[in-house]
């Protein structure tokens, strides 16, 4: 595959950025070189040198967009590549290091005031998480004291519960004891019941000896006379 050159016009909040070193580290990565240097308009250049396939990739990585970079708009142009590059680098102007001194200072101060600030907003968060572990606290208290409460009642019902157990036990031997007294006066009535049929029996066989009794005495004075006549 040829190897070709891209010249690229990079618009947006591109410098000051870390977009050079950025750019620079993608074109690296798809073994490219040449090199990335801001332009007084507030654009950058690049100058990438490579196979053209890995060229076309650089062109979509560079576009970038983030907390910082906000790429608005690139242009490029395609040529023959001359060689000259041996590694991609960043060309720094006259004045630009002074000027991202200034930058650095300026973006540290930056820095103190958002982390001072952050301080005080994450001791406030600290303060309103202890106000409410504490609140949390009590009423973890409060509702431990409730269920303390409720163990004793639960105690109480579970002492009035065995004492209801053992007059059930109570209860069941009495029951058990009226059953054998039942069993046993059931055997006596049977036998009473017995004993009466027997009696009725008795009586019975009485009343015929009692009728055969009266026939024999009413038959006496019969029997009588018919004995004196014969003697006469």
């Amino acid at each position: 595959m040829a190897v070709k050159r891209a010249t690229i016009l990079v618009s947006g909040d591109v410098q000051q950025t870390g977009y050079r070193d950025r750019a620079i580290e993608i074109g690296k990565r798809l073994n490219l070189s040449g090199y990335a240097e801001n332009l007084p308009d507030g654009r950058v250049r690049i100058v990438a040198e490579g196979e053209e396939e890995s060229l076309n990739k650089f062109l979509s990585d560079v576009d970038i967009k983030n907390a910082l970079i906000n790429v608005e708009r690139i242009d490029h142009s395609i040529s023959d590549a001359t060689g000259e590059f041996s590694d991609f680098h960043k060309l720094v102007g006259k004045g630009e290091t002074d000027e991202r001194l200034d930058t650095a200072a300026t973006l540290l101060k930056e820095l103190i005031n958002v982390t001072r600030d952050g301080f005080a907003k994450t001791i406030s968060a600290i303060e309103s998480v202890r106000r409410d572990t504490s609140a949390m606290l009590e009423k973890q208290d409060r509702m431990l004291e409730k269920q303390d409460r409720m163990l004793e009642k639960q105690d109480r019902m579970l002492e009035k519960q065995d004492i209801t157990i053992e007059i059930l036990k109570s209860v069941k031997e009495d029951t058990s004891q009226i059953r054998e007294d039942t069993s046993q006066i059931s055997g006596i009535r049977e036998n009473t019941e017995k004993m009466l049929e027997k009696q009725d029996i008795t009586i019975e066989i009485l009343k015929g000896v009692t009728d055969e009794t009266i026939h024999t005495r009413e038959d006496t004075p019969t029997i009588r006379a018919k004995r004196e006549k014969k003697t006469r």
